[in-house]
């Protein structure tokens, strides 16, 4: 369905576009108020408006702040702020920092009528972001602005997606962001996460531009008798833009980690090498592999479980013929004895059957996402008809978080090391918004009845994975250890 829906809009939104966006009257801008370290302005709709999306948002703020010597950000909103910005309980904002701008690399200068702003190097004068070739449009469903680019641009980034790393600037291209469950990796399309960020490589050095808005969104690349340019089509938010002044791929990358944070430190043993498939049907099989992999002197740090430990792909559920809990345990027991490490997959999807019992405390508790009449809002996905958890409520955060402690209790549940968070997309396999979750589910047998009948011996491999008192592990702090991963 969401691939579905997003297709269909983005489509929606292209041809309305061409027939009529280009009546919208722009923007006019005054009581510019310039200070040390960057400026204010207004914003008001230069004349009638062109309602395409939703209503003209007829008053705008503009906000420049010079942060710091290579950071410049921009921000166009609604006066009255009630437009959806990503919260910073989530992404939290870099300080404003207090020096002059004119110790930024950066500068950015702006038109009044129509209103339109350049972003340039203050050194060179170089123009990096032009936005005069098209009038800004902000309406309540749309929001559009393009810069003009040099001839034959080296452009990078706008993720995730499997196209050429050069982004494609020879021909008009798009890239929609808009996350969605994209098995096999299909190239020309959408896939799992939404980066809207690009760098900019160009002869005097490289910059990078990041758009820091969730909604979905089309960035068009496009060449015309014109030139080249680059357009933010944007169903929704605020255009937030943080310019990077590099001067080159490195310096790009460690400022947008300074102002939005470093990733997460990842733990040493990951770096090992790890076992994940679908289709290890019962805990034996895990046992089994995890053996043929010393017998044939294979490293091994991690072993990961799949959907199939679950009870008919329920979360915080073991199937009670082929992973039952106490042989789960003992798996696990006997990994960590070994120093090796099992990690468990979890899909944010909770099964709406009745009887369940996580699922009727999430609902009891009020913490999943909801629609518009206060019901729970309900697709498809591995487990049948589901429901998700609604991450941004204290509801939503408490339920979860009991949950993985209770089912994931090193005295009484499964003592993991890790979980996998797969699915977390946001991935829905209702074809379109008629889709009447249970009988969709049941049209697709989805979830099948388990292809395999429960084992009642145990295998000659998972006996000697049970007896083995030596293991291979990854080495740590070696150079043999390293070139098993990085050959």
């Amino acid at each position: 369905m969401i691939k579905a829906l997003g297709a269909s809009l983005f489509l929606l939104l292209s041809v309305a576009h061409a027939a009529e966006v280009s009546d919208c009257p722009g923007y006019k801008a005054s009581l510019v108020k310039k200070t040390d370290s960057g400026l204010t302005a207004d914003l008001k709709l230069a004349g009638k408006s062109c309602d395409v999306y939703g209503d003209d948002i007829r008053d705008l703020k503009l906000i420049v702040e010079y942060q710091i010597d290579s950071r410049l950000h921009v921000l166009i909103q609604d006066a009255a702020e009630q437009v959806f910005q990503i919260q910073e309980d989530l992404i939290p904002r870099p300080p404003a920092s207090k020096k002059p701008a004119a110790h930024s690399k950066l500068k950015f200068d702006l038109t009044e009528s129509p209103f339109s702003s350049t972003v340039s190097r203050r050194d060179t004068k170089e123009v990096l972001f032009d936005t005069s070739s098209d009038k800004l449009i902000f309406e309540s469903q749309y929001v559009y602005l393009g810069t003009s680019l040099p001839e034959s641009p080296n452009l990078y980034g706008l993720g995730e997606h499997l196209d050429a790393f050069r982004l494609i600037t020879d021909q008009d291209y798009s890239r929609t962001m808009w996350n969605r469950e994209s098995p096999f990796l299909p190239r020309k399309t959408n896939l799992y996460g939404s980066q809207p960020m690009y760098i900019e490589h160009r002869e005097n050095g490289t910059h990078g531009v990041l758009l820091l808005n969730s909604n979905g969104m089309d960035v068009k690349l496009s060449k015309t008798d014109n030139g080249h340019s680059l357009a933010y089509n944007i169903i929704g938010g605020v255009l937030d833009f943080y310019f990077f002044a590099g001067p080159d791929p490195v310096e790009v990358s460690k400022q947008h980690a300074q102002a939005l944070g470093l990733p997460a430190m990842m733990p040493y043993w990951s770096l090992g090498y790890q076992q994940a498939k679908y289709g290890y049907w019962d805990v034996n099989i895990l046992a089994e592999m995890t053996a043929n992999y010393s017998t044939a002197n294979i490293p091994l740090e991690v072993v990961w479980a799949d959907i199939d430990y679950m009870h008919y792909r329920k979360d915080f559920t073991l199937d009670p013929d082929r992973f039952p809990l106490w042989k789960t345990r003992e798996l696990v027991d006997t990994l960590h004895k070994r120093n090796q490490k099992f990690v468990m997959m979890l899909d944010p999807c909770i099964s709406t059957d009745q009887g369940y019992d996580s699922y009727s405390r999430g609902h009891e508790q009020g913490a999943f996402l909801k629609t518009k009449d206060g019901s729970d809002y309900r697709g498809v996905q591995w487990a049948g008809a589901v429901a998700w958890p609604d991450y941004q409520s204290k509801e939503g955060l408490s339920w979860w978080s009991s949950e993985i402690k209770s089912f994931f209790d090193a005295g009484t549940g499964v003592n993991v090391d890790g979980i996998w968070n797969d699915m977390n997309e946001g991935s829905n396999f209702c074809p379109d918004t008629t889709c009447n979750p249970e009988q969709h589910a049941k049209d697709t047998n989805t979830p099948p009845e388990p292809s395999n009948p429960p084992r009642n011996r145990i295998t000659y491999e998972a006996r000697v994975f049970f007896s083995m008192t030596k293991v291979i592990i990854f080495p740590h702090h070696s150079y043999q250890g390293i070139i098993i991963i990085v050959p």
